[in-house]
């Protein structure tokens, strides 16, 4: 084996090695990163269910893309002027089938929702959601049910309003 006049190795062979502790350490590390912790919003539009909606007949048998993937808020927005609240997001709300399903697939939508509520009544006085952009292998079922998942999207959003006032 040849030695440099540093006393370093000079010999190939241990460039795999090298190579695989340093592979090892960085997987060790990123083991350590915690997941991106889901926010108490992203938490109140998951739980408000807004894929039960996403129920497609196929022909031969019902899928159902009724499972949240992944909900990601981009942009929320709170004001109060007095006991007026409003409130506005926007985000990602990504679905998907069961892991039982005999198809696999997924869909996407953008979101807006937008709420007006009185701070002492905790009366909701406008609730509205809307679906700007769709995506995935499911996207015309999106498209085709967009007023339902809006909806569900409101009614969930209402009962998750709700529950902060009790």
């Amino acid at each position: 084996m040849a030695i440099d006049p540093d006393g370093r190795s000079l010999a190939k062979d241990t460039l795999p090695l090298r190579f695989g502790v340093l592979l090892v350490a960085v997987i060790a590390l990123a083991a350590t990163v915690p997941a991106k912790a889901e926010t108490v919003l992203e938490r109140a539009v998951r739980e408000a269910e807004p894929c039960k909606a996403l129920k497609v007949n196929i022909g031969f048998t019902p899928i159902g893309i009724d499972n949240v993937e992944e909900v990601r808020i981009d942009t929320f927005q709170l004001s109060a002027d007095g006991h007026k609240g409003h409130a506005k997001l926007i985000g990602l709300l990504a679905c998907k089938t069961s892991e039982q399903a005999f198809l696999h697939s997924d869909a996407s939508a953008k979101i807006h929702v937008e709420a007006a509520f009185d701070l002492q009544s905790c009366e909701i006085a406008q609730l509205e959601a809307h679906i700007l952009e769709t995506g995935g292998s499911f996207k015309s079922a999106v498209d085709l049910l967009a007023r339902s998942i809006e909806k569900s999207l409101q009614d969930g959003m209402s009962s998750q309003i709700a529950k902060l006032c009790r």
